[in-house]
């Protein structure tokens, strides 16, 4: 009986960590993400429409990497302009930290250091992505799904 007891205690402990509720603006869900030579840690998150995420990147990589949240057609675009398209390079110290439209963001984040940004995913673009555009980290792997539900 103890042993069935324990499973179920355990089983309550991984539901309950599953199934985490969606952020709101006033308690943002957190979200901490690695960003590393050439990849983000995790490649994928779960994201519930309307939910706010507070999104703390941390770059363990020896080179800057960028976070920028865009749909799939922004991103062929920035990579088919050679990656001089939409590259704004003054905004991301500027929105650093904000609460801000998905389209917004851009953030930019050195090694060793970590930068934080809040985003209200309100109208739910499902094929929104997170990706490194500076040249060559997109195209060594460095980008990230958003499985949208709800």
């Amino acid at each position: 009986m103890k042993k069935i007891t324990i499973t179920i205690a355990v089983f309550a402990v991984i539901v309950a960590a599953c199934g985490a509720s969606a952020g709101t603006t006033d308690n943002p869900r957190k979200v901490e993400i690695d960003a590393n030579d050439f990849a983000f840690d995790p490649d994928a998150i779960d994201i519930t429409e309307g939910e706010t995420i507070e999104f703390v990147i941390s770059n363990t990589g020896a080179i800057a990497h960028e976070f920028r949240i865009m749909n799939q057609d922004e991103i062929d675009e920035h990579l088919e302009a050679g990656h001089e398209e939409g590259h704004d390079e003054e905004s991301g110290d500027e929105m650093s930290g904000d609460e801000m439209a998905m389209e917004d963001v851009v953030i930019e984040v050195e090694p060793g250091e970590s930068a934080t940004v809040t985003v209200t995913f309100d109208d739910a673009d499902h094929q929104a992505r997170f990706a490194c555009l500076i040249e060559g980290h997109y195209e060594s792997g460095m980008h990230g799904d958003f499985n949208f539900g709800g």
